[in-house]
């Protein structure tokens, strides 16, 4: 189910208020368009009609791969967390994959691997796997964020590094994600990011 509400925004440079489309839940069966807004990063943004402001809202949002039979959701309160993934679950059929993310582009993240049909675990690995790399080189400082970007003509893994300087990119051979997501059992945590994968990596040292 896709669903969207009116509301009403204050824009943060010329203080008009106007009204925006908040989307709370995507589904990319419904309403493929915006799925893909939400996976190129433009379902949480709103345009100020008066002078033109792109802002970025922050709100509540499900997303649903049908095709995956996958839940995403992202709840903009933390202290809301933990009731609302309580809720999702309760009510999700059992053959679906939930996840729980902790900020929208992690959202978009999640959205684009169910897209090209990869494993978010293993992703998640082969992800900190690269940026340990890069770091241990000198190459990325600390505070970088690693981000799936999409699929490479070969079927690697393209990784984007985002630092305050801009972005890099590196490419995870197809055969280094293929063996990692095969290392996995059944088992689904309800969240997994780069701090779940780091137990994983200590786990496998």
């Amino acid at each position: 189910m896709t669903s969207s509400m009116k509301t009403t925004v204050t824009c943060p440079k010329c203080r008009e208020r106007s009204e925006a489309e908040v989307w709370t839940s995507v589904n990319n069966v419904e309403n493929p368009d915006e799925a893909q807004w939400l996976i190129d990063g433009f379902l949480f943004q709103h345009e100020c009609p008066a002078c033109g402001h792109v802002a970025t809202l922050n709100h509540d949002c499900l997303f649903h791969d049908a095709e995956a039979k996958a839940f995403v959701l992202y709840v903009a309160d933390r202290k809301k967390v933990a009731d609302a993934l309580k809720a999702l679950e309760d009510r999700a059929p059992r053959d679906y994959l939930v996840r729980s993310v902790h900020t929208r582009d992690e959202l978009r993240e999640k959205a684009a691997i169910l897209r090209d049909g990869l494993d978010d675990r293993a992703v998640e690995v082969v992800k900190l796997a690269a940026f340990n790399k890069f770091a241990e080189a000198g190459e990325l400082p600390a505070q970088a964020r690693a981000l799936y970007g999409a699929l490479a003509e070969d079927g690697g893994i393209i990784v984007e590094f985002v630092t305050d300087e801009g972005a890099i990119e590196t490419t995870v051979p197809r055969d280094l994600y293929d063996r990692v997501a095969k290392s996995f059992t059944d088992a689904q945590p309800s969240v997994v990011d780069r701090v779940w994968a780091t137990k994983i990596l200590a786990e496998w040292d």
